[in-house]
């Protein structure tokens, strides 16, 4: 089977040393800190997973984007708004976590998502 694949985009360098803990580290992650740069990253690479940061006006088109293909999208969003978290996940987010992210709800994302065809042996065990 071939290894997932996931592709962040977010200008936090933080978010991708969480996303490698959360992932196990032998997944591969391309980062895009520019939406323009992510999407056409996706095009090219058609990743297993999407992570990208953003207002709901700045992921519109990758949530517009994620309706037409298969993959599935974890939106990080800046505020703790329930309206906002509502919109993402109506306009195609798979997930929706507010910064500060914790450990625990990104592994649970990225295990969740993952598309089952794909090898989750490299992820790591919870820690609960």
């Amino acid at each position: 089977m071939n290894r997932p694949t996931i592709l962040l985009i977010s200008k936090h360098p933080d978010t991708r040393r969480l996303l490698e803990e959360a992932s196990g580290r032998d997944i591969p992650i391309e980062n895009a800190q520019l939406m323009a740069d992510g999407l056409r990253l996706w095009k090219e690479r058609s990743p297993d997973l999407v992570v990208c940061e953003g207002t709901f006006h700045q992921l519109l088109p990758m949530l517009d984007y994620a309706r037409q293909s298969s993959t599935p999208v974890v939106a990080v969003g800046e505020r703790h708004s329930v309206k906002e978290a509502v919109d993402i996940m109506r306009a195609g987010a798979s997930d929706y976590l507010a910064r500060p992210i914790h450990l625990e709800d990104l592994r649970a994302s990225v295990t969740r998502l993952i598309q089952p065809s794909t090898s989750l042996s490299s992820f790591p065990p919870s820690k609960d």
